[in-house]
């Protein structure tokens, strides 16, 4: 399977919504997720190291072999994640650079 296929089947879709109801779902959700957290025993003051229930927020990193990181994409907003063409552009460079090495 090639890389691209690859980075296709884990790419997340983007649910579009209208800004009220988008809010509306998330505030609905975000109490029902913490109920549904600690009916399964999920601590997440505990995971996220602070008093919080929080979750992290979303990243796409790409590292090299060194374990440098090369490329990020970090947004606070939960909606927003990496293009998968950004996440290409990135790897090429990335494959190009470790070709001049």
């Amino acid at each position: 399977m090639s890389l691209e296929a690859e980075l296709r089947a884990f790419s997340t879709a983007r649910r579009p919504q209208l800004p009220p109801e988008a809010r509306e779902i998330m505030d609905r959700a975000g109490r029902d997720l913490v109920a549904v957290y600690d009916r399964f025993g999920f601590d997440l003051q505990r995971v996220n190291g602070g008093h919080a229930r929080t979750l992290p927020l979303p990243a796409t990193y790409v590292i090299d072999r060194a374990g440098t990181i090369r490329w990020a994409f970090v947004d606070p907003d939960y909606t927003q994640r990496a293009e998968p063409a950004d996440i290409l552009d990135a790897l090429d460079a990335l494959e190009a650079r470790h070709s001049l090495d």
